[in-house]
């Protein structure tokens, strides 16, 4: 498996989006848990999903690794994404997130509920959700 640096815009929007939406007013008590609670802590977020990405690069590469700026660019507003490009940036930022043991790090495991969240918070939206029988 090979692993790539992820976008600074994508992690900002996938940060922003999470900040922003409908979603995180739904899932509260999930972001409280992990202790997401104000708009810093979503810089924070940021700031740690792009060194999760950094570790498991060096974890893949080690002395070959790519070089990367020493601090990485981060601003508080990113593009809003839809629910679609949200997921499949999320998928993104895990693959290229997984290397070594980047994979066992507390903030991996958070991504990774985070999908699964995010996943079905899709799913339970859709017309044919509605529209299937309780049985």
């Amino acid at each position: 498996m090979s692993a790539w640096k992820v976008a600074d815009e994508t992690i900002k929007s996938i940060v922003t989006t999470l900040a922003r939406s409908i979603f995180r007013e739904e899932y509260r008590y999930f972001l409280k848990r992990w202790e997401i609670e104000e708009d810093k802590d979503f810089d924070i977020l940021a700031k740690i999903f792009m060194k999760l990405n950094d570790l498991s690069l060096l974890e893949r590469y080690g002395d070959k690794m790519p070089e990367l700026p020493d601090t990485r660019f981060w601003s508080s507003e990113g593009e809003i994404l839809d629910n679609y490009q949200m997921l499949k940036s999320l998928h993104c930022l895990s693959y290229q997130s997984c290397e070594g043991w980047a994979e066992q790090t507390r903030w991996y495991k958070f991504l990774d509920e985070l999908i699964g969240k995010w996943a079905d918070y899709i799913a339970t939206k859709t017309k044919q959700y509605d529209e299937a029988r309780w049985r």
